[in-house]
């Protein structure tokens, strides 16, 4: 008796769906002219944001110089040594979408969520399916006219 019951437990173990574990990509990145981080080789989309691109402008002050849309100047600011992404989901088919991060300034301060950073200062839009910090820092950063939202006359959405 104790063998069977013992049996059932085991059928049942096996039967139980198996969870995966999030993927994470971590590595030296760099920001592509839509917006997108390439971590690692990976083009990883920032989960919950949209960057605009509808403008572009020149960056002098580097060498070489970078041209591209302001946001993704700013994006590619932010991005200096490693960064690390946990796959959330995908934005569509080839391109998984992550919450991003980096180092913070100092040891033991928490990492900086890329898109949070960018919707603070008022370089994205929060989309859809974003949590609810991201609506209200986009929020935030339009009422405080910062980044895009510093043309009162822009009306994006």
């Amino acid at each position: 008796m104790l063998a069977a019951a013992a049996l059932v437990v085991a059928v049942g173990l096996v039967s139980l769906p198996v969870t995966v574990a999030a993927q994470t990509i971590s590595g030296l990145a760099r920001v592509d002219d839509a917006g997108n981080l390439v971590v690692a080789g990976e083009v990883v989309a920032l989960a919950g944001i949209d960057v605009p691109t509808f403008d572009r402008v020149c960056r002098r002050t580097v060498s070489p110089v970078r041209c591209g849309p302001r946001a993704v100047l700013v994006l590619d600011e932010m991005v200096r040594g490693f960064v690390r992404c946990d796959i959330v989901g995908m934005r569509r088919p080839g391109l998984p979408e992550g919450r991003c991060s980096i180092a913070a300034r100092r040891l033991f301060d928490d990492r900086i969520d890329l898109a949070a950073e960018l919707l603070r200062e008022g370089w994205a839009f929060a989309r859809d399916d974003a949590p609810g910090l991201y609506r209200s820092l986009e929020r935030l950063a339009r009422e405080r006219g910062v980044g895009i939202w510093a043309d009162a006359a822009v009306e994006l959405r």
